[in-house]
């Protein structure tokens, strides 16, 4: 197959072009959209399980000879930061500790190759890393396990020179495969903005608390409400398009949807949607690369006392541009419903409505 996956990393000098590149490939090559299958039904499942490998692995089916793009986690014991701070607006500050523990990554990485790190953070009291296993590796997850290990001996080694006392780390480590590009990005978008999710749910103006019941003259009053973020996107003075987008769109017109949102940025408004069909992804993604572009996402899964963001919404938050609103479905409606609900209420509550969507093999509106 000689199509390749769109790549927004191919700037990187090389080699690491190459092995990003590579990485996306193994994914296209699999298939991309083919999830690996879960172990089948365990007499056991729910019980207590002590790996002897030293993980959490999410899943048990797949052929990581393959090859594979795994996020990895594994935190300090005990869970306390000493490994340095999050000075305020979300600056990752390493102390000694840190900056050792910081410095062996590419170490470690090295004498484990062809097994490569990616990307990743040594937080004050966790580490985040993704791991790229290149296809035809022998006995890959022996080798992902050896990685690990080593990386945590060495670390507790160095940090003993230097003053620390009792275990270094706790003694698993969790991964969660990547299997598409979109995830891959995913968790790197996590791994750049986990210092500043961090400060956004702990500073003291809380900017991360969910507002249940929300009030707002735009939303329809017999509906319970919860959003987090950027509340005044729904003053009464705001300007709000609201954009669906067909999934009989193809990407092939993506562009022009995309374009057409962005000449309403221009004009002041902020764009609300559920952002659930492929084109509204691929919207979400040109908002979020958009300076200043202001968004409403709704969704029908009610949020906790506080919202935890993941991939581009830290940075989307802090910027006071992005709101995440959510209502509750009734129990007796389809997902689907649900899905339409939402989409008639952000029609509702915004000044223009947007419906793109295909007829006789033209984009109409």
């Amino acid at each position: 197959m000689s199509e390749t996956l769109p790549n927004n990393e191919l700037q990187r000098p090389d080699p690491e072009a190459q092995i990003v590149l590579q990485e996306r490939n193994v994914l296209l090559a699999r298939g991309c959209a083919e999830r690996p299958t879960r172990k089948s039904p365990d007499p056991l499942a729910g019980r207590p399980r002590q790996p002897s490998t030293g993980h959490f692995r999410r899943y048990h089916a797949y052929d990581y000879s393959r090859g594979a793009s795994l996020f990895i986690t594994f935190n300090v014991e005990p869970k306390h930061d000493i490994l340095g701070r999050i000075d305020p607006p979300s600056v990752l500050v390493h102390n000694e500790w840190g900056r050792l523990v910081d410095a062996k990554v590419a170490e470690i990485s090295a004498r484990h190759a062809p097994l490569r790190v990616m990307s990743h953070v040594i937080m004050p009291n966790h580490a985040h890393l993704r791991v790229y296993l290149p296809p035809g590796l022998d006995k890959p997850l022996v080798r992902l396990g050896a990685f690990v290990s080593a990386f945590k001996q060495s670390t507790s080694m160095v940090l003993r020179h230097h003053g620390h006392q009792g275990p270094l780390w706790q003694e698993l480590y969790h991964d969660f495969l990547c299997v598409s590009a979109e995830t891959i990005d995913t968790a790197d978008y996590y791994i750049a903005n986990n210092a500043l999710k961090r400060w956004l749910l702990s500073a003291p103006d809380r900017p991360m608390r969910v507002m249940e019941p929300l009030s707002s003259p735009r939303l329809p009053l017999d509906i319970w409400w919860s959003a987090a973020g950027a509340a005044e996107l729904l003053a009464t003075d705001a300007k709000i398009a609201s954009f669906r987008v067909s999934r009989t769109v193809p990407q092939s017109r993506f562009g022009i949807v995309i374009e057409c949102a962005l000449r309403a940025v221009e004009q002041g408004f902020s764009i609300a949607s559920t952002f659930i069909s492929p084109g509204e992804r691929a919207l979400f993604e040109a908002l979020a690369a958009t300076p200043g572009a202001r968004m409403v996402k709704a969704g029908h899964k009610m949020l906790g006392l506080v919202h935890r963001p993941t991939g581009r919404e830290p940075q989307l938050f802090a910027d006071r541009r992005y709101l995440l609103l959510s209502r509750q479905s009734e129990p007796s409606k389809s997902r689907r419903q649900g899905w339409l609900d939402l989409n008639d209420n952000l029609a509702h509550i915004a000044d223009k409505a947007v419906y793109a969507r295909m007829e006789g093999g033209r984009l109409r509106w």
